[in-house]
């Protein structure tokens, strides 16, 4: 059996470890799409999208015991990218809309994670 991966999972939805963290990003989704996506149901996308999150990070870490790093601001993803020692996988979202460390608007967040 081949050892545990370390995987890098950048994405500003990856849960975060509280409650008012996770709200934090729905609220930033919610204010940076009032313009971009007007009629998209945050609520329902957020939930959605948290447990599918949810899911994967148990299955990675619990069923298959993959060591997981979450990274759910772009700079944090930055500093893991810039330092890789001991990552086998990064996992790069390319949108950053719930990144409250970003400045507003599409053009510093809509596609960022290609300059990773």
């Amino acid at each position: 059996m081949p050892p545990p991966l370390t995987i890098l999972l950048a994405d500003d939805q990856v849960p975060w470890d509280t409650s008012a963290e996770n709200d934090r990003a729905k609220e930033e989704i919610r204010r940076e799409f009032a313009t971009v996506r007007p009629k998209l149901d945050v609520d329902a996308a957020f939930a959605e999208d948290h447990a599918w999150f949810t899911g994967l990070l148990r299955y990675l870490e619990q069923t298959k015991g993959e060591t997981v790093i979450r990274a759910p601001t772009f700079d944090q993803a930055r500093r893991h990218i810039e330092n890789p020692r001991g990552l086998d996988v990064a996992i790069v979202d390319l949108s950053w809309w719930g990144d409250y460390t970003l400045p507003h608007g599409a053009a510093h967040r809509h596609n960022r994670g290609l300059k990773l």
